[in-house]
């Protein structure tokens, strides 16, 4: 055997943040017998605490909230409690609480403490965990308690009057319950200031704790007290290189350290009893070759399948002349201690359970430890002398480990807790002080599951099934039962209680007590290794049910009960006396919550069949099927499934090839245990009670609000839940989102915090077909290269970061304010890969790009002999910047470029995440040629190579060209260019705005071509208020009765800002195979909207007024804008296309703005609805923007006038300017328009580089301003955001105002040519400009907008 290959660095730092226990502690002894050197009192006065003694009392006395930071064995958590105990604070019938995050350190550390003041466990000093109250409740003055029991504990006493202090120990674990404690604690303090409370943290970071309690709150709230660290120091070793076995490797270094190091025992941690089998078996091959002077190895395993007696014998002393190996999970980490070790082989791997909110499936999962978990097992080999930790890795990878285990609440299923919270009368989940926010998918899904399973209503608030369910005290560990109930995600805490409820229904209450309780506990069979482990699977075999584990589990439950209950009993017949036991104790419980709520305990009497449709009804969703290879297939995702060794059917296919499993569990391969067969049919029986947003018909949240989401402002604490308006989800089978453009007029600079938003509120609202175009140019650079143009080719071929769309369409080619980064390149491509692996998650389809055919124009001199050709000019953009070079599909160069691109792209993002592509070749660009053979040739050879590259591929392309240059595509070019791509299925054409120009009834529904019914509304995201509800409920109704191909509905809008109302009833209607009644709809979404109750009816007024004119416009063509974000002129600006005001301000935006303030005026309550202030904002600034009209109408009006004067002009033009001044101060007083928020979106991009995020900032103002380097779109994409009206629109229109006093005065003619230039000039000085105005919101939005409507409504 070779010598350790290990250096030392030097000792070990405090700090710990444990991974989460990952294996269930029932089964794992409470307490060990007590083993000490020297005196109790001796003891307790060697720890580290004890000189700190009267500091803590002082501490406690002075501040409510002490933080304790200590490292592993400074005694926090056995001494304070006994210094407050001794101190008087338990006086008067107090009680002195400390919760623990694990049942078994609570109950050992009790037994400890008890042992130390002279009491027996369950008297002075007692224990409450789950199912087991071992106190007094007039003599118990300590009460050591899981944290989830104290927080059940809050049900009862919402103030926990009768503790004088709480402890929340170990908080660096940061359970789930830990964390919601520390927000109820905190708002208790606020009531009840007598109360203490000290947290326990054994990491160094205790800042962050110091910061929350300090928040909102006074600075002297709250003190830190630090403690030395432990009692021993210990020494760090490392490998010197990575192993691919640390298993085998573990076993070599134990047996080094034995042969090498001096006494001591050793603790190895592992991840599981895989792991811990073999690595003894490795141990015990090594023995026999032990050289005969050396101390014995004693190998011992600890994990949660072990026997009482097996597990004792971690703690008793290793005899005279050998040492104890102690093999063991993370455990050991924290919730046993072990004196006599000395050294610890740390593998750097541990289990933790994950939680996975799409599939609502929670699994154990292998992963790197923490540092500061791997410095708590370090700290293992300290507590009774020096020692040394040996890390199985090397240093340089402990530099990699992330600093802390991420809390509990970010990965775990967050049912039970909210549903609790909700208990306690916390419904909105916002204005909860969390101490780390949960992700806001989990917070999703738990609050849909419990909508759907009618344990909330409409109002967000308990249903009476909720407030039986959360007086239940069963928990994730016992819920397990059933993942998913007859309604939807049933609460894990309520999952077992909930099957009960079912369990009614099919008459089988008592078999699923049992059930449930079996389900709940680990290790019920004992099955070893070798012989002895032959012999157990003889014994397990009496039990078995040839249905499966569930039912065999009843069968050992009933045998324990008729014999005796005996441990002898269980013992010959392989079974866990303390499983079996615990799950008596189990069953006993939730038999009182049965009874107490009055549900039969009726029998199945044997009815298998009846008994395996009642699991159905729960588990519906954990369903299996077999495949021929031995696997399962999951009924969501498809995933590859291993049957766990342990079940009955691990060697035996089941008859009907369908089962449902309990859990899922991940070590190399994805393994599932308790398993019973089913029938197929019933799990549509239950299963259709759902629905699945991965299938699309999908029970969705009315939209989650959030201003990240520009689509939708919402409040994720009240999870509205809209129900579909149809039952027929198949006829919209196709349910698109994006306009290709939106990708730059809105999500330009987008991150990736801001995607998530946008996709969960996508699958929220069921498209499954979204369109993934950002990192586009990735490949393409990549593609141009291989054919071998240069990068200053590509360089002067690519675009700008905000105008790339149009450069992928063909329509301009190279940039203005310089060439496109490849920094910028590779940042789009990295976010890409997270979009659409999102995308891919959450059931979607994305529609990814295709190379096209538009090349920089170098192609032509390489390639001499190819068919390239240029396009037609673009709007009024140079001959250098549009004429786009195409190479035509005809060539097979084409082919080889395509099949590179789709090549690449699918080794990215995976071959089978999707096979349908955006290609757009004639987006407002001629063709070559009107020929029908030239045209039909274009679209075959584009298929064909598509083809050639995925042979599932499918052709998308966007209809807008037949409208927009109409007059080339005739009916007979269309059906040429259509007909050139064979099959129907082939390809899919977005009607872009089909509720005003559809273009499917004049080509007979695309000649047979699939197509979708979309709503494009809004152009280069304009902000005007607009919508045409009547059309967007019947026109795809209408559509759907004439043409057979249309097989879906999508949003194509050109920029998300504003009108929320317009899309979501898209969106709903997709869903309905009747048209939505209107009048309804709007007083259902408004009261969602606004949450508040009561409402008042002059919030739905003042929407009724909206819905029925504003929105209810069938002259507009598309959202307006206001005239000032247009460039000034005398004429031409008040009848344009986007300008248009279709309805009378006066009897629809005034009277609607004055019933919100009103609403407002009679619950005040809604002025914290975010909702409700943007659409205050929103409908004030639709007020002045139609007053600017008026105004402008005036100034005009005196201009032109036979007698204008200058100083009349000045007079006239000063209203103009006092409005775009309101409306400026109107819009600061919102987040969601700023001016501020788009330009620091965009310079985020660039980190620190400061040229580039000028670079980037050049991009985003010149968008929404010039729109190329002449002004050639000036305006189109304008925007009313703050910062942006008062200072550019301002300075434009206050140029126009001096330019005609100018021309009057002077007598010169009005010249719109100077007049331009002048307005070009202030364009381009502020597009070189870089921000430094504020970025915060300023001013109060009610106080802003009464004192406009004052002043502009009187």
């Amino acid at each position: 055997m070779t010598s350790l290959q290990f250096w030392k660095p030097g000792t070990a730092g405090p700090g710990s943040s444990l991974d989460r226990a990952t294996e269930t502690e029932g089964n794992v002894v409470q307490s060990a017998p007590s083993a000490s050197y020297m005196g109790i009192q001796g003891a307790r006065e060697r720890l580290p605490i004890f000189k700190h003694r009267e500091k803590l009392l002082y501490c406690l006395e002075k501040y409510g909230v002490v933080i304790v930071v200590g490292q592993t064995g400074c005694g926090k958590t056995t001494q304070l409690p006994q210094y407050l105990h001794e101190a008087g604070w338990s006086a008067d019938g107090n009680i002195i609480a400390c919760t623990q995050p694990r049942r078994v350190a609570a109950t050992s550390v009790a037994g400890r403490v008890a042992q130390e003041v002279g009491s027996t466990i369950g008297d002075e000093v007692g224990y409450t965990i789950r199912f087991e109250d071992v106190s007094d409740k007039e003599r118990t003055r300590i009460l050591y308690m899981t944290d989830g029991m104290l927080f059940r504990e809050t049900l009862l006493d919402p103030l926990l009057s009768r503790y004088s202090v709480i402890m929340i120990d170990e908080a660096h674990e940061r359970s789930v319950y830990t964390d919601l404690m520390l927000g109820i604690l905190k708002k208790i303090r606020r009531k009840r200031p007598s109360l203490r409370l000290i947290v326990s943290s054994a990491t160094l970071d205790a800042t962050s704790f110091l910061d929350y309690f300090t928040a909102g709150n006074s600075p002297d709230e709250a003190i830190i007290v630090s403690l030395e660290g432990r009692m021993y120091p210990v020494q760090t070793a490392y490998l010197a290189e990575p192993v691919a076995d640390y298993v085998r490797k573990a076993a070599e270094v134990v047996w080094n350290i034995h042969l090498q190091q001096g006494s001591g025992d050793i603790l190895v941690f592992l991840t599981g009893r895989e792991e811990i089998d073999r690595c003894l078996e490795e141990l015990a091959e090594m023995l026999p070759s032990l050289p005969r002077n050396f101390m014995r190895l004693r190998l011992l395993a600890l994990h949660a399948g072990l026997t009482t007696d097996e597990q004792l014998a971690v703690f008793e002393p290793a005899e005279r002349g050998s040492r104890k190996v102690i093999v063991s999970t993370n455990i050991a980490e924290a919730s046993v201690t072990i004196d006599g070790i000395k050294f610890v082989v740390d593998s750097g791997f541990v289990k933790i359970r994950t939680y996975n909110p799409t599939t609502s499936l929670s699994s154990l999962v292998p992963v790197p430890v923490s540092q500061a978990s791997a410095t708590q097992r370090a700290g293992r080999a300290g507590r009774t002398s020096s020692g040394i930790c040996y890390r199985l890795y090397p240093e340089s990878a402990y530099e990699k480990l992330p600093l802390t285990t991420p809390p509990e609440i970010t990965r775990t299923d967050l049912t039970t807790p909210i549903l609790q919270l909700k208990s306690l009368g916390i419904d909105d989940l916002m204005k909860f002080e969390w101490v780390s926010s949960p992700p806001a998918e989990s917070v999703l899904r738990a609050l849909e599951g419990l909508y759907a399973a009618e344990m909330i209503g409409e109002d967000g608030r308990l249903t009476v099934m909720g407030e039986k369910v959360a007086e239940c005290p069963v928990e994730v560990n016992i819920a397990r039962m059933v993942s998913i109930s007859i309604l939807s995600a049933v609460p894990e805490s309520s999952q077992s209680l909930y099957k009960l409820f079912m369990s009614k229904e099919h008459k089988c209450g008592e078999e699923i007590l049992t059930i449930a309780a079996m389900t709940a506990v680990q290790d019920v069979f004992i099955i070893p290794d070798g012989a002895p482990g032959a012999l157990a699977e003889l014994e397990r075999r009496k039990f078995t049910a040839e249905e499966g584990d569930h039912l065999t589990l009843l069968n050992a439950y009933n045998a324990f009960t008729r014999y005796g209950r005996s441990s002898s009993w269980c013992k010959s017949h392989a079974l866990s006396f303390r499983a079996v036991s615990r799950a008596v104790s189990i069953r006993s419980q939730l038999k009182k919550y049965m009874q107490r709520f009055n549900l039969p305990l009726d029998s199945c009497e044997g009815d298998a069949k009846r008994l395996r449709k009642c699991l159905v009804s729960g588990y519906w969703r954990n369903g299996a099927r077999w495949v021929a290879d031995g696997t399962y297939r999951s009924v969501r995702g498809n995933a590859t499934l291993h049957v766990h060794p342990n079940s009955v059917l691990f060697t035996r296919k089941p008859r009907s090839g369908w089962v449902i499993f309990h859990e899922m569990e991940e070590t190399k391969k994805t393994q599932i245990r308790i398993l019973t067969e089913i029938e197929p049919d019933w799990l549509l029986e239950y299963g259709h009670k759902y629905y699945d947003k991965r299938t699309g018909a999908s029970l969705f949240l009315t939209p989650l609000r959030d201003p990240d989401v520009s689509t939708t402002l919402y409040q994720s604490q009240y999870p509205w839940l809209a129900p579909l308006h149809g039952k027929d989800s198949n006829r919209n089978a196709r349910r698109y989102h994006f306009n290709t453009v939106t990708f730059d007029y809105t999500a330009a600079w987008w991150d990736w915090d801001q995607w998530q938003s946008q996709l969960d509120w996508l699958a929220l609202r069921g498209v499954n077909l979204p369109l993934a175009w950002v990192g586009y140019e990735y490949f393409l650079v990549q593609v141009f290269q291989e054919v071998g143009l240069s990068d200053e080719d590509i360089a002067s071929f690519l675009s700008g970061p905000a105008f790339q769309a149009w450069n992928r369409f063909g329509n301009i080619q190279g940039n203005w304010g310089g060439p496109l980064p490849a920094e910028w390149i590779d940042s789009q491509y990295a976010l890409q890969q997270q979009i659409v692996a999102r995308m891919y998650e959450l059931g979607m389809t994305p529609v990814l790009p295709a190379f096209t055919g538009f090349v920089p124009r170098a192609m032509a001199d390489l390639y001499p002999d190819a068919a390239i050709v240029n396009g037609s000019q673009w709007n009024t953009f140079s001959p250098a910047l549009t004429n786009v070079t195409f190479l035509e599909p005809s060539n097979d160069l084409f082919a080889t470029m395509q099949k590179s691109f789709i090549v690449k792209q699918q080794a990215a993002y995976g071959a089978n995440v999707s096979h349908v592509y955006t290609l757009d070749q004639y987006n407002e660009n001629s063709p070559y040629s009107g020929d029908t053979a030239y045209l039909a040739n274009i679209s075959s050879g584009t298929f064909a190579a598509l083809r050639a590259a995925d042979p599932e591929a499918v052709w998308m392309m966007q209809g807008w060209l037949f409208f927009e240059q109409e007059a080339f595509w005739t009916t007979d070019r269309i059906s040429a260019y259509l007909g050139g791509v064979p099959g129907d299925d082939s390809m899919i054409i977005l009607d872009l705005i089909s509720d005003v120009f559809p273009q499917w009834q004049r080509t007979e529904s695309y000649y047979g071509k699939q197509w979708v019914w979309c709503e494009l509304h809004d152009f280069g995201g304009n902000m005007g208020l607009e919508g045409n509800l009547p059309e967007l409920v019947s026109g795809p109704i209408e559509a759907h009765s004439a043409s057979p191909s249309m097989k879906g509905m999508g949003l194509t809008m050109e920029g998300q800002e504003g009108n929320e109302i317009v899309y979501d009833i898209v969106l709903d209607q997709a869903w309905s195979a009747t048209s939505l009644n209107i009048t309804a709809y709007v007083e259902s979404w408004v009261a969602r909207r606004y949450i508040v109750k009561p409402l008042p009816s002059a919030a739905q007024e003042a929407w009724a007024i909206l819905s029925t004119t504003v929105y209810s416009d069938s002259v507009s063509d598309a959202t307006i804008k206001s005239i000032f974000e247009l460039e000034p002129a005398i004429s031409g600006l008040t009848d344009g296309f986007f300008t248009t005001v279709p309805y009378d301000t006066n009897t629809t935006i005034v009277p609607a703005l004055q019933n919100l303030v009103a609403a407002a005026a009679e619950n005040s309550s809604l002025l914290a609805v975010p909702e409700f202030l943007y659409d205050l904002v929103d409908v004030t600034r639709q007020l002045l923007a139609n007053r600017f009209i008026d105004a402008y109408t005036a100034l005009v009006a005196t201009y032109n006038s036979s007698d204008a004067t200058s100083a009349a002009i000045t007079a006239a033009g000063a209203p103009l300017l006092t409005i775009l001044s309101d409306v400026d101060t109107l819009l600061w007083t919102n987040d969601n328009f700023l001016l501020a928020n788009w330009i620091a979106d965009a310079r985020s991009w660039a980190g620190s580089n400061s040229t580039y995020a000028d670079y980037l900032e050049y991009n985003a103002r010149n968008q929404i301003t010039l729109w190329g380097p002449n002004g050639e779109l000036t305006d189109y994409a304008s925007k009313q955001w703050a910062g942006l009206v008062g200072t550019y629109y301002y300075q434009r229109w206050e140029t126009f105002i001096g330019y005609l006093v100018n021309v009057t005065e002077s007598g010169a003619v009005y010249d719109n040519t100077t007049l331009h230039e002048d307005m070009l000039a202030i364009g381009e000085a502020w597009d070189s400009e870089t921000w430094s105005a504020g970025s915060e919101v300023t001013g109060d939005t009610m106080s802003v907008v009464t004192k406009l409507m004052q002043r502009w409504i009187g």
